[in-house]
């Protein structure tokens, strides 16, 4: 019979109270969390169904160098409410959360979830607007590594110019229920980053028909329901009462503290640098024909040598690789339309005429080498 540790947080935990400069500097470590987003190849861009983003596939999180597979990514109604940096005024209208689980590692369970802000004015939205319209010049570019960066807009060409990403880490839990009176806890870790990401409206309007509580992957709780409370039964070690409140769904229930509690000093961490990235393998970025430019190049031309150095200067004429393949391909056509011709030709003369076909000089010769046999015979 397991239960969640004595005095472990429970639950999602939302914050009451503001977060002062002063509380913040009490739980503040300047460096990144202890957690890296392992990016794989993608087969297919992401997609949403419903209230999940479909790109986990080859993705995964290490944690303390343990590696979790990425289940679950889902758009929720705001679960982490009071992650309100100095600076923000802004409050969630929807929330990322992206799960990770290692069924053998301890935590089990990891949760990044990421705030979603509707003002009107996009914001580290990039891997949203490949998510929501399929963007094809952002889709070879863009996973879910841009998501842990804070990355603001500031003009039509998408120009960087904040890259921060800061987060809240706390370590919680919450159980499922076997049967009647014995349950099972899932020890789990979370990072919340309040910077978020802000969608236009229309993007937003997109998503909020859909939005639900954080429904636990059924992956990870083989559909057991959630126990969201119970009592133990009095002068039975370990036993719980036979009715405990429970959710069906696997919906994840939310608890409170307060922001000046012992708790938040005691038992959060706020992360000051980003969440780190690892390629789990070397990504290939696809691009169409027309986004290459190839340039010319003479070896007697273009090729310096200085100093003992070999060095390159390329021409300057640009052509884009669409157009030389095109050229190319009129080119082979035509000369194959030549050779079909030639050979159209020698077939007339019938089969007393040999033909052999020499290259002197790049010209093409016809012999009739037939003559020349009969001459020698007689």
């Amino acid at each position: 019979m397991s239960y969640c540790p004595p005095g472990t947080l429970s639950g999602i935990v939302q914050l009451t109270g503001p977060i002062s400069q002063p509380i913040l500097s009490k739980i503040a470590i300047n460096d990144a969390p202890p957690l890296q987003l392992s990016i794989g190849p993608r087969g297919a861009p992401p997609s949403l169904v419903s209230n999940n983003i479909d790109d986990t596939i080859n993705n995964s999180c290490i944690y303390k160098n343990k590696k979790y597979d990425i289940v679950n990514i889902q758009l929720c109604l705001p679960q982490h409410t009071g992650y309100k940096l100095p600076s923000i005024t802004d409050s969630p209208s929807a929330e990322m959360i992206i799960t990770c689980h290692n069924p053998s590692a301890n935590p089990e369970i990891i949760l990044l979830c990421v705030p979603i802000y509707n003002t009107g004015t996009a914001s580290n939205d990039k891997y949203m607007r490949t998510v929501l319209h399929h963007n094809n010049t952002e889709i070879a570019t863009t996973t879910l590594e841009s998501v842990l960066r804070y990355e603001n807009y500031s003009d039509k060409n998408d120009r960087v110019i904040a890259n921060t990403q800061p987060s809240f880490g706390y370590r919680t839990c919450f159980q499922t229920q076997l049967d009647t009176r014995t349950t099972k806890p899932y020890s789990t870790y979370v990072l919340v980053l309040p910077n978020g990401i802000y969608l236009l409206n229309s993007d937003y309007t997109r998503i909020s028909s859909s939005l639900t509580k954080y429904k636990v992957p059924s992956t990870i709780t083989n559909n057991r329901p959630i126990i969201l409370s119970y009592t133990f039964n009095e002068g039975k070690l370990n036993t719980i009462t036979t009715s405990p409140e429970i959710s069906q769904q696997s919906m994840m229930y939310t608890t409170q503290i307060s922001t000046s509690s012992d708790d938040f000093q005691n038992k959060f961490e706020y992360f000051m640098k980003n969440i780190t990235s690892v390629q789990s393998k070397k990504q290939t970025k696809r691009f169409t024909t027309s986004q290459y430019k190839c340039i010319p190049f003479n070896r007697e031309e273009n090729l310096i040598l200085e100093n003992g150095n070999i060095y390159v200067t390329p021409g300057e004429k640009n052509t884009p690789l669409q157009t030389i393949l095109d050229e190319n391909k009129k080119k082979q056509d035509e000369e194959d339309a030549k050779n079909n011709n030639v050979m159209t030709q020698v077939d007339k003369l019938g089969t007393n005429i040999a033909v052999g076909i020499v290259s002197a000089g790049g010209i093409l010769c016809i012999i009739g080498i037939a003559y020349a046999m009969n001459a020698v015979t007689k």
